[in-house]
């Protein structure tokens, strides 16, 4: 009898002690599933789609604002119709007259120049570059290098220079040039001008501009447009001009009630 209830007692302890290691097993178990991390799932980064294809085969056009070294600091031209892609597919078929100016900026390094070239495809150099000039630029998608670069107007801008504004009325624009000896004078940005590197001249000169001259008003780092009457006496400009010294371009850098460099 002892035998027996002995022989029970190690069978009932023997089962106890497999169902609470069972037990144990599925908890850990339970831990195991709940600790383990879900997937992330992955994100693509949005296309520029064109007319043709991916951003990748596009063009941007910009003006270029500044330039220091072989860094250009560009500020974006968008479409004038909504309609029209942001992104060019040829080069030839650009018109400028169907974009506008936009409010973005854009900051590129020229690390080869063997990307820099005219619609006619000869070759330029950074130093062919000023504030003013127009291209069309084409970057690499994956680290945004440029590996193409379309100058527009080649060749039609021969130098940027200051002036002030001393008159301004149906007889025509009148401005006073601003001179100085120092290399360090020469104009490369519209957005950095050291004003204490010149003197201003005594004398006025009229400035053959029309209403067909594109006019800007430097505002807030970036360009808005302005027309040839908004101009005002002691407005500071950055006139670009071509080689017979046709003005291109006008841009007032700095209002008649601003005074010091911009």
């Amino acid at each position: 009898m002892k035998q027996n209830r002995y022989l029970a007692l190690t069978l009932v302890g023997l089962l106890s002690v497999g169902l609470l290691s069972g037990c144990g097993s599925k908890a850990n178990d339970s831990d195991e599933l709940t600790e383990s991390p879900s997937p992330t799932p992955a994100q693509e980064s949005p296309a520029v789609e064109t007319d043709s294809g991916s951003s990748d085969e596009a063009y941007t056009a910009a003006m270029v604002l500044s330039v220091d070294g072989t860094q250009l600091t560009l500020q974006l031209y968008t479409p004038a119709d909504e309609s029209t892609a942001q992104g060019i597919a040829d080069p030839a078929e650009f018109d400028l007259a169907n974009y506008t100016l936009s409010q973005d900026t854009m900051l590129v390094a020229v690390d080869d120049e063997s990307v820099l070239h005219s619609t006619d495809d000869s070759a330029l150099m950074l130093a062919d570059l000023k504030p003013g000039t127009i291209l069309l630029v084409k970057q690499n998608a994956d680290d945004g290098s440029l590996t193409d670069v379309v100058v527009q107007n080649a060749g039609d801008l021969s130098a940027d220079k200051l002036a002030q504004v001393t008159a301004n009325s149906e007889s025509g624009l009148e401005v006073a040039w601003y001179q100085s000896d120092d290399p360090e004078s020469v104009v490369t940005s519209y957005t950095n001008v050291n004003l204490d590197l010149y003197a201003l001249s005594a004398e006025s000169q009229a400035l053959a501009a029309d209403d067909t001259t594109p006019v800007y008003r430097l505002e807030d780092g970036v360009l808005t447009q302005a027309a040839l009457s908004d101009l005002t006496v002691g407005d500071t400009l950055v006139v670009s001009l071509s080689a017979d010294d046709t003005p291109m371009q006008i841009v007032v850098i700095q209002g008649a009630d601003t005074t010091g460099s911009v």
